[in-house]
């Protein structure tokens, strides 16, 4: 291996290990402080002054917003509570509050627990009493580390022959009920901003989870006395957002999260930069290296920063594995491995709310044609549901359509003559 190779090598190296972590949850540092993109939706939000909601698939960088917005937040010198909102950790409650529709006791403990413990570990001066009966519940619902010495051991929950938790939410209210004069005491002192960053919808509780972060919007947006807040929460799609939703008439808080292709490449030519040392320019060594193609990438990514960091990162696997293979090659090959991974991952988040992904996606690779009238497609797909060995069965023609074209699997396209046809996402073009 000759002494160039070698040098490009360890570049290489250097720039992939600043995308390690595609999904941005441990990799604060470098995500936000030095490498994030400031994208003008961003700075749209952060001009706003009154409370939202932040929906969007897997893969967009909700937690990593939150994250930025409470950091912001913070350095502004503004109180923030943050609250890393586990739902799949909260399945005890859910299925206590899916019996008894306590929703909004456990809405007002996570909010009551995760103030006192803020404000507790940030100052111990807020005059904060009557906690001490309360450590182990708070503990339980906050994600901040108490000393050992204050927190008693949880007493095991009590269950049902049902397997239902029995009163931890009678615990709560109690919990509520003593701490409520002191927390509106803080929250009206100070005018703290809550950043609750909702993640792991369990798919056997989805119902109850909806219903809580509904009932959760619906008391901090409504509440006469309640601090601004910002959530952000998964979509999944029609389920989430729309079961959301119909719990407050505000519907202006609600923001889809966006990302542009110029965004997208500045996200991944800001950390190319910072690994070279600025002495090459990003987009140009990429082309050399990986044979990168910028608005393709665009295409290929679903408008997702962890898809297309992770088209970036299969290319510099093909290239590491492979030195001395040509630039298109190597983009070729890069496309394969990630489209193989995208379509896999695909898959996991399209059964958490629908049925029958194996089936689309061998339609979709199966069609002849990039391109098809409205027309036709709906032809192909009704000749496919009445196949045996299809799950597609589940979904009439129009409403398949209409559901592949909200996931981003196929979309609108304007031909030269007018009319107007459906594109298939080229992730399904791709022969392996």
């Amino acid at each position: 291996m000759s002494k160039s190779q070698r040098a490009l090598i360890e570049a290489i190296k250097k720039c992939s290990s600043l995308f390690e972590r595609e999904d941005g949850r441990t990799d604060d540092g470098i995500f936000q402080q030095n490498y994030y993109v400031p994208t003008k939706q961003f700075k749209r939000l952060l001009s706003l002054s009154s409370s939202m909601v932040l929906v969007g698939r897997y893969g967009v960088g909700k937690s990593v917003l939150a994250r930025k917005i409470q950091q912001v937040a913070t350095d502004n010198l503004k109180h923030v509570i943050p609250i890393f909102l586990d739902l799949q950790a909260l399945g005890a409650e859910l299925r206590e509050a899916q019996k008894t529709s306590e929703y909004r006791v456990l809405c007002e403990s996570m909010l009551y627990a995760n103030t006192i413990a803020t404000f507790r570990e940030f100052d111990s001066s807020f005059g904060i009493s009557n906690t001490g009966q309360f450590h182990g519940l708070i503990a339980r619902l906050t994600d901040t580390t108490w000393p050992p010495s204050t927190i008693p051991q949880c007493a095991p929950l009590p269950h049902s022959s049902s397997g239902y938790t029995n009163g931890l939410l009678r615990q709560y209210r109690t919990m509520v009920d003593t701490l409520k004069p002191q927390v509106h005491s803080l929250w009206n002192t100070y005018s703290p901003l809550v950043v609750l960053d909702a993640i792991n919808v369990p798919d056997d509780l989805a119902d109850p989870a909806v219903r809580f972060l509904g009932a959760l919007i619906h008391w901090l947006s409504q509440g006469s006395n309640t601090p601004r807040f910002v959530l952000t929460m998964p979509m999944n799609l029609r389920s989430v957002y729309k079961s959301t939703a119909q719990y407050t008439p505000q519907q202006d808080i609600f923001h889809e999260i966006e990302w542009s292709e110029p965004d997208l490449c500045d996200l991944v030519y800001a950390r190319v930069a910072a690994a070279l040392g600025g002495t090459t320019e990003p987009q140009e060594w990429l082309a050399a290296t990986v044979g990168w193609r910028p608005t393709e990438a665009w295409k290929y990514s679903f408008g997702r920063p962890r898809d297309y960091v992770k088209l970036v990162r299969r290319c510099f696997d093909v290239r590491l594995s492979n030195p001395t293979i040509a630039e298109d090659e190597c983009w070729r090959e890069g496309l394969k491995k990630y489209s193989r991974d995208v379509l896999d991952w695909l898959e996991t988040e399209w059964q958490c709310t629908e049925k029958g992904f194996a089936s689309i996606r061998g339609f979709l690779s199966s069609l002849a044609d990039d391109e098809l009238p409205p027309q036709a497609l709906q032809r192909e797909l009704e000749e496919e549901r009445k196949k045996e060995n299809t799950r597609l069965g589940w979904y009439g023609p129009r409403n398949l359509m209409e559901l592949l074209e909200k996931w981003g699997l196929i979309s609108p396209t304007l031909r030269s003559d007018g009319d107007r046809w459906y594109a298939i996402h080229p992730v399904f073009r791709i022969k392996y």
